[in-house]
């Protein structure tokens, strides 16, 4: 198939008239690119409309199942990135590394598509040739040529949003599913992840770290009751407790809140021991310890 696509993109003027035809806009780029190519269908060269603007690029040019097999390479990632908390326990990986995967993924998407884009037309340019020839019954919205900057648009919104359910149910399976219940601490930079197998001794570094975060995992709702957040503070273990602030909230409904309660990076903010209660309503639910200490202190 490749050799033949190869072999008549370069030679046979009809067929090369007929891929013109298909394509509209842009036919020097496109033949320039798999005339040069040994392989075509493989490798044609990279292109940076793919790269960039993956589903809407593809939208622009009809390809809709390779716009399905984006969001499913998506879904795909997120499922990988829900999951990856649980490769500690069977794996050398700490979850502050896998973390990293967040980031990753979504970059090599876009790779996959600037390197293979120009190669998944020249599929698609060839699919079409090959059905007209056969006169094969093709549904008039997957066998349209050129290209159309509304489907550019509308095509990746629809997908979006039938996506849109299913990433939110893994991103709440992945907190809930990997965190235990109660209150945590951590650096907002690295992530809760960074901090979840910890029992106590939670430190962190001033000017190091940037802004401590509370999550708070309840076995229930917020609902309608308020969610109250109160910061205590002693230079050491042998003053009394000093209240810093206490926080009333309303906005939050589930079982999760993240809030920022710390400037790490903030001068005026003091070195010591810090304790933070979650109350809802009048009731306890839990509190955490930690302390934040410069550099020097730190590796004493």
């Amino acid at each position: 198939m490749n050799k033949t696509f190869s072999s008549r993109i370069k030679n046979d003027s009809t067929y090369i008239h007929n891929c013109i035809q298909q394509i509209e806009e842009n036919t020097d780029y496109y033949l320039s690119r798999w005339q040069n190519s040994k392989q075509p269908l493989q490798f044609s060269g990279w292109n940076w409309a793919a790269f960039c603007l993956g589903p809407f690029w593809l939208s622009y040019r009809h390809m809709y199942g390779w716009v399905l097999i984006y969001f499913l390479i998506l879904l795909t990632g997120g499922i990988v990135q829900s999951i990856s908390p649980l490769f500690t326990n069977y794996t050398p990986f700490d979850l502050e590394s896998l973390f990293l995967w967040n980031y990753i993924w979504p970059v090599l998407i876009s790779l996959f598509f600037g390197w293979k884009g120009n190669a998944i037309f020249a599929r698609h340019i060839q699919q079409q040739l090959d059905d007209k020839h056969k006169r094969k019954t093709a549904v008039p919205l997957f066998h349209k040529p050129g290209r159309s900057l509304i489907s550019a648009i509308i095509t990746p919104i629809v997908f979006f949003l039938v996506f849109l359910l299913p990433f939110q149910w893994i991103y709440s399976w992945e907190f809930e599913s990997a965190i235990p219940y109660g209150v945590y601490v951590f650096d907002g930079d690295k992530g809760v992840y960074s901090t979840i197998n910890q029992e106590d001794d939670f430190v962190f570094e001033k000017y190091t770290s940037s802004e401590i975060s509370l999550l708070y995992h309840g076995t229930e709702d917020v609902g309608d009751s308020s969610l109250y957040v109160v910061l205590y503070f002693r230079d050491s273990d042998e003053l009394e407790w000093e209240k810093i602030w206490e926080r009333s909230y309303h906005i939050f409904s589930s079982n999760m809140v993240t809030l920022t309660i710390l400037d790490a990076g903030d001068p005026l903010t003091e070195v010591g021991e810090y304790s933070v209660e979650v109350h809802i309503d009048d009731e306890l639910k839990g509190k955490r310890v930690f302390h934040l200490k410069l550099a020097q202190e730190q590796n004493r």
